[in-house]
């Protein structure tokens, strides 16, 4: 786990599927690093001048915010619809380059593709 246990809780969005309102993705942020839940697993480090950012469009509630910062920060996010999508409701396709994982691309319910996992 990359994000130590007394990591400070800055700021937490809960995303709701736009399709079926289950939870699309939790999306929570420490000093210095950030963590997904419940869409794909990852936890990261955020530089020092992306913090005020992330927690402002965080605690607005604004999922396109986030994405526009990094996609990788909420690749729930569909930028053609403009709306947010649980894992069920994306359809994932594994993608390998000479055998070993590259990235996962995902059709989104209105029909959009673009990677979901990298």
């Amino acid at each position: 786990m990359l994000i130590p246990d007394d990591a400070p809780l800055c700021e937490e969005l809960a995303i709701a599927c736009d399709a079926c309102g289950a939870r699309a993705a939790t999306l929570e942020l420490f000093d210095g690093f950030f963590a997904i839940k419940d869409f794909v697993s990852s936890e990261m480090r955020v530089e020092p001048e992306r913090m005020e950012p992330l927690r402002a469009a965080m605690a607005a509630r604004d999922a396109a915010g986030v994405h526009a910062i990094s996609w990788e920060l909420a690749p729930c996010f569909c930028r053609a619809c403009r709306a947010s999508y649980c894992a069920a409701c994306w359809h994932g396709v594994l993608v390998f380059d000479d055998g070993f994982y590259d990235c996962t691309r995902g059709t989104c319910p209105r029909g959009h593709v673009q990677t979901i996992d990298d």
